[in-house]
């Protein structure tokens, strides 16, 4: 498996159409002037036009799914609806939207202040080209169904005839879209993560990447950071290419991907259940 960082403007990605099977990044929050770039966001409208930009880029080059890992933030007690606001932008703008993913994350204490509640999620947010997914496989990430299933069945036919039956076993049932992973405690794996303004655990990439790009496929992050959608990538038996406009977090992509190392034994098994699931192509030649 091969692996690129790059540096380079998230809007303006140096890739062919088409040549990505998924794109996920934790994006820059409203508050990105952390990231040495004041000209990506001021306020929640500036925010929104930037990541409607790079959205249209990322799904010129991508042809499965495109997933942003964002929140919104407070300034000054009142919330700022980036994500909400990036989903009307693309609506209007005629793109095509899936129903968002959550992630749940047990959220720091203080994150909610004295007067509200702690934030214990964020929104993935899910984009893609018209029509259905070349590639996609979500029981790869199931999990063994909550009660029980399967058993036999005796019913009457129209000709008055009694027969039997057998409904089937479920082994394996879809994971929905609710993603609990937590943050903190080793989840971002790696020390050289904490290096990085907004990282995100490599548990959270790894549930989407086994889901949504083939064994062999490429992996993009726009915003790679410190490189931990990359290192992911190459764990599972993807491709990885990251993107990252600032000079230090591609060189701390760098010695961060240097480490990772093909697993076999983590690419064979699934989460929860270790075992594979059938997947849905489309396609020349392919059945959907």
């Amino acid at each position: 498996m091969s692996y690129q960082i790059i540096q380079g403007d998230a809007r303006n990605l140096p890739l062919a159409d088409k040549s990505i099977d998924l794109t996920i990044t934790s994006p820059p929050y409203l508050d990105a002037r952390r990231y040495g770039r004041d000209d990506i966001a001021r306020g929640c409208g500036e925010w929104v036009a930037f990541m409607l930009a790079v959205t249209i880029e990322a799904l010129r080059v991508t042809r499965g799914l495109v997933l942003w890992v964002c929140a919104g933030v407070t300034r000054d007690n009142e919330y700022q609806p980036g994500p909400e606001g990036l989903v009307w932008a693309a609506y209007q703008k005629g793109l095509c939207l899936w129903r968002p993913c959550i992630w749940t994350k047990n959220g720091l204490p203080g994150t909610g202040g004295a007067q509200w509640l702690r934030n214990d999620w964020e929104y993935v947010l899910a984009f893609k080209n018209s029509g259905p997914l070349p590639w996609a496989d979500p029981l790869a990430t199931g999990k063994p169904p909550k009660y029980r299933n399967g058993g036999r069945f005796r019913n009457r036919g129209q000709d008055d005839q009694r027969g039997d039956g057998a409904y089937p076993v479920i082994k394996v049932a879809n994971p929905g879209n609710v993603v609990h992973v937590t943050v903190g405690g080793g989840h971002l794996g790696h020390p050289l993560a904490h290096e990085n303004e907004a990282p995100f655990p490599e548990p959270l990439v790894e549930f989407f990447a086994r889901s949504f790009c083939p064994p062999g496929g490429t992996v993009l992050d726009p915003f790679c950071g410190s490189g931990t959608t990359i290192a992911v990538a190459r764990k599972l038996g993807r491709n990885g290419i990251g993107v990252d406009i600032r000079d230090d977090q591609v060189d701390l992509a760098k010695r961060r991907v240097s480490d990772a190392r093909y697993e076999p034994q983590a690419a064979a098994e699934d989460i929860g259940v270790g075992g594979a699931t059938d997947p849905v192509t489309t396609g020349e030649g392919e059945a959907a």
